[in-house]
């Protein structure tokens, strides 16, 4: 094994013809992987939305380091591209491929497979990544979907990444009166997400909430999952709460001797923020919703005393985290939360609702609570809210609970993971199979 070897990877090796022995085993180092591909990869990623959520965040994050530090060939392929929301993305090439807005999501509809034909065969990748592919009904086709159609139909490596609950989104955008639909909407979703993950070299997934989701899919083999989170910005940090920008920030607030119960993320139904109605109440809090959405007005008019600061970015979003002194979140359909860790790294303690992603990820009592009910989540909160020294000691912890994590880092194993499909992708041979003992138990932490 050589110095550079990234984890070990075990194969057994298909036995020859008319042998018997089928124990073989033998271990590739990374010299071996990367022996005959090039070093400049060209890669095509296709994002299903534009809309700012976690696939799009990791692009916006992972493209300019690909790009500008390990000067990769990126193509991306994107329903809409607003440089002024997702920035330049490092020197990608962008390729806008329309969409149909409905009840503010962004579809990617009407993409039949042979129109992305001409732009694998001109670019000739290396590698297709597609976030959270998907197909759609009645001879509907998905941005997602149709490049890993065609991407599989032309024998080429294929990364994906589990990173949402599709059903769970589906499921928000049918009208009440259509509710009774709910059953033949959800046997499809999952038709269609084994149909798309069980066609991947490689399926990516950032916490053990989705892939027990993914696995569920017909199809979807164990062996195919790897672990890839998402990194931190380093300017969320505690010490920015003495920045000027910060102070003047507060004082906007208007808060003076309030705690800030801060509440980031998207207004949306399916983040069930009408949970904090259990606290709007409590004393000596005052809650902080930081970011914008269709629940909006909705939620303006439900908590009267609270602050709506709208969508923030970059510096004043760090202020915001800064600012905080308890993070609450409510969404249970939570596949990572990257506003989780934000907080973590800005040293706040978190309540969180005990499902979805957050019952792996958080530790209770260590770095925050997570509730079950409206009782458990106004004791947890005012719990928080009465003991500084807690808060104090609960903020350490989350702030180290963060430290590792680094855009770079999960770019650097994204690209690893390119290299590992692309190997395994060459041997797609009869004459010379290995078959992957467990791609899920592989050191990428």
């Amino acid at each position: 094994m050589t110095d550079n070897l990234f984890f070990e990877i075990v194969y057994r090796v298909t036995p020859k013809e008319n042998s018997s022995d089928t124990s073989q085993y033998y271990d590739f180092d990374w010299d071996k992987i990367v022996a005959n591909q090039p070093e400049k990869l060209k890669i095509l990623w296709a994002n299903e939305s534009s809309v700012i959520s976690g696939p799009v965040n990791k692009l916006i994050h992972t493209a300019p380091i690909l790009t500008n530090q390990c000067h990769h060939d990126l193509t991306i392929l994107l329903p809409d591209y607003d440089q002024g929301k997702l920035g330049t993305l490092g020197s990608a090439k962008i390729i806008e491929t329309g969409y149909i807005p409905i009840s503010n999501f962004q579809l990617s509809i009407f993409h039949p497979p042979n129109r992305f034909k001409n732009i694998l065969k001109k670019g000739q990748f290396d590698i297709v990544h597609v976030s959270t592919p998907m197909r759609g009904p009645f001879g509907l086709f998905f941005l997602g979907g149709s490049v890993i159609d065609m991407a599989s139909k032309r024998n080429l490596p294929i990364v994906a990444g589990a990173q949402t609950f599709n059903l769970d989104t589906a499921k928000s955008m049918i009208p009440k009166a259509l509710k009774f639909t709910s059953p033949l909407i959800e046997s499809f979703v999952k038709r269609q997400e084994s149909r798309m993950h069980s066609k991947a070299t490689i399926n990516f997934s950032p916490s053990v909430a989705m892939d027990n989701y993914i696995l569920s899919r017909k199809g979807v083999n164990s062996n195919t999952l790897v672990r890839l989170e998402n990194g931190v910005d380093p300017i969320y940090n505690r010490q920015r709460r003495n920045k000027e920008s910060a102070k003047r920030q507060k004082h906007q607030w208007a808060i003076t001797d309030q705690l800030v119960v801060l509440v980031p993320g998207r207004l949306a139904a399916e983040k069930s923020l009408d949970r904090l109605k259990a606290i709007k109440d409590l004393q000596n809090i005052k809650i902080v919703f930081v970011g914008d959405g269709p629940e909006r007005s909705k939620l303006e008019k439900a908590f009267p005393d609270a602050i709506f600061t709208g969508m923030l970015r970059g510096e004043e979003l760090a202020d915001a985290y800064a600012n905080g002194d308890i993070l609450v979140l409510t969404s249970e359909a939570e596949t990572y939360s990257q506003v989780l860790f934000e907080g973590l790294a800005s040293s706040l303690p978190v309540v969180v609702p005990n499902k979805g992603a957050f019952v792996d990820l958080v530790k209770h009592g260590q770095f925050g609570y997570k509730y079950n009910n409206d009782d458990s989540l106004i004791s947890y909160v005012n719990k928080l809210v009465k003991d500084t020294a807690l808060r104090d000691q609960m903020g350490k912890v989350a702030m180290s609970v963060a430290s590792n994590k680094t855009w770079q880092k999960e770019t650097e194993k994204l690209i690893k993971m390119y290299r590992l499909a692309i190997y395994l992708n060459q041997q797609a041979n009869p004459k010379h199979k290995l078959e992957q003992i467990s791609i899920a138990s592989l050191n990428l932490k």
